[in-house]
């Protein structure tokens, strides 16, 4: 059956125009005005963005200190209390010197004793009853004798005395004696010289070899904890750098939460925007605040630390300021330490390229650290230790000599003079031999100190492979830092033209506030990772010099 061709075309004109009609609606919807939804701010007073948060506020006593890394390093050798106890050690080390030389100070004694008695006597050998027995005589007797010697000891191991001796005796009811009173000089020399045990150098400075190089190890304590020391400061340091730039990024990290803000809001005041956005863009700020508190806090403890190591007076200079000025200098000295203290740290951590050869640093290494010297030192202590003790298990064989002259008159000056002369004397040679059967404790002693050297011989074997490895990984650490360095740097850039772009999609539309929080806080990240991988770098760098013990740069 054929078509009507009218009916045709009045369909399709009845189409066109509810086309057109619904057209119309659609323009005439598009231009009116849309109404406000409840969570959307009013358009006439907009509301501002949260401020960000301030530092926290200094009081009228706080001041600012700007130190450099030369001027930290400076204070803390100055005013460490570790090197000041390290300084006395070494001190008491260097009088163990004298103490052991000691030994070999010659020894002086002196002596002079009066004597004088009245003694009854019946004996007719007294010389004083006229040869009876039959009455009691008294014998009286006076005498005065005066002595003085030095002795000591040689290195060698000989022993010495030289003894000057003078007597005055009177007897004046005694006919027996030839001189009455008389006097009597006399030197005595005595010799005494090992030949096997206490023999030589070896056995006798010892203790004077072993205080020298304990002296010498304190010196090198006190050096490797002047590195150490300065390892600490450079430590503090970079990680206040790192807390001033980690709070600036989140303080950047803020504002741009507070950009976004206002962009969300922007957008909800035209319709365009959710009110889901601000939302959003409001919690992000308080995030980003959080974030700013706990900088200000970590700023704070690393700037504490730093003090710490460099014993800053601050509270002390504060109450002597009190007491000066007539205030209350008691709360000034029961202040907190470091209270009213802000530290600017001057000097930047530097990103240039560091390059050390393996072979050579481990045999800088091996050459300049203090704790091998130190090692080196004790395995010499310990050898000097066994030589004496095996010295000492052999028989004490000595050669013994003495040489007495003498002279006697009535008085002092004859008696010099007969002695002068030289025909009283008398000497003596000799050999002694001496041995314990057994001699437990000296054969224990001996195998103490063997067993102490090879302790000592496998700790300085163990420190060299320690200290090849801390060389080795060390060198790795400063690659690794500086690779990380030059990644974090190139995330940073790229997170920020990324932040950048997205932002300017989302003005026209063609982004959502979620994606650029998103990227906000990855920019926020990678600027942190950024900060921590420049002091990371540093650190390295700084932990390096001071295994290879160069000290830090």
């Amino acid at each position: 059956m054929a078509r009507n061709p009218y009916r045709r075309r009045s369909a399709r004109d009845r189409a066109r125009m509810i086309l057109l009609l619904a057209l119309a609606a659609a323009i005439s919807a598009w231009s009116l005005p849309l109404p406000r939804t409840a969570a959307a701010p009013p358009a006439a007073e907009p509301k501002p963005p949260p401020a960000a948060a301030p530092p926290p506020a200094r009081g009228t006593g706080e001041r600012e200190v700007r130190l450099s890394i030369d001027d930290a390093i400076r204070i803390a050798l100055a005013n460490n209390l570790d090197v000041r106890v390290e300084e006395l050690a070494r001190d008491r080390a260097r009088s163990d010197i004298e103490i052991a030389n000691a030994s070999f100070d010659p020894l002086f004694a002196t002596s002079w004793v009066m004597t004088k008695f009245r003694s009854p006597t019946v004996d007719f050998l007294s010389g004083v009853t006229g040869g009876t027995t039959a009455v009691v005589a008294v014998n009286p007797f006076t005498r005065q004798a005066f002595d003085a010697g030095i002795s000591g000891l040689f290195p060698t191991g000989t022993t010495y005395r030289l003894t000057v001796q003078d007597e005055r005796s009177d007897t004046p009811e005694s006919s027996f004696f030839g001189i009455n009173p008389r006097n009597e000089t006399t030197v005595r020399a005595d010799l005494t010289q090992p030949l096997l045990k206490n023999l030589g150098f070896d056995a006798n400075l010892a203790d004077r070899i072993q205080a020298e190089n304990r002296d010498r190890i304190a010196e090198l304590r006190r050096d490797r904890l002047l590195e150490t020391t300065v390892a600490a400061v450079h430590d503090a340091y970079w990680n206040l750098v790192f807390a001033r730039e980690d709070l600036r990024v989140k303080e950047e990290a803020l504002v741009e939460a507070q950009q976004l803000l206002e962009i969300n809001r922007q957008k909800a005041e035209v319709g365009t925007g959710k009110a889901l956005d601000v939302i959003d863009a409001e919690a992000n700020i308080e995030t980003q605040r959080s974030g700013v508190i706990e900088g200000w806090n970590a700023l704070r403890k690393a700037q504490d630390t730093l003090l710490d190591i460099l014993n800053f007076r601050a509270h002390e200079d504060a109450a002597a300021a009190a007491a000066a000025a007539g205030g209350a200098s008691a709360a000034a000295a029961a202040a907190p330490l470091y209270q009213g203290l802000v530290i600017v740290p001057t000097s930047a951590p530097s990103d240039a390229a560091y390059g050390q050869v393996l072979a050579e640093a481990i045999e800088v290494a091996l050459a300049n650290r203090e704790d091998l010297k130190q090692a080196e030192l004790e395995v010499r202590n310990a050898e000097v230790e066994l030589a004496r003790r095996n010295n000492q298990l052999l028989p004490n064989l000595s050669l013994t000599g003495s040489w007495t002259q003498s002279g006697l008159d009535e008085e002092i000056g004859e008696s010099v003079e007969e002695f002068s002369s030289g025909r009283y004397y008398d000497w003596s040679f000799g050999i002694t031999l001496e041995y314990p059967l057994g001699n437990r404790r000296e054969r224990n002693l001996a195998f103490q100190s063997k067993n102490d050297l090879a302790s000592r011989r496998f700790s300085l074997e163990k420190l060299r492979n320690r200290v090849i490895l801390d060389v080795t990984q060390g060198i790795r650490d400063i690659e690794s830092a500086y690779q990380r360095l030059q990644s974090t740097r190139a995330a940073t850039r790229l997170r920020t033209e990324q932040l950048r772009g997205e932002t300017e999609r989302l003005r026209v539309g063609s982004s959502t506030s979620y994606q650029v929080l998103q990227i906000q806080n990855d920019l926020l990240e990678a600027r942190s990772r950024e900060v921590r991988a420049m002091v990371d770098y540093k650190l390295a760098i700084t932990a390096f010099e001071s295994t290879i013990g160069r000290g830090a740069p």
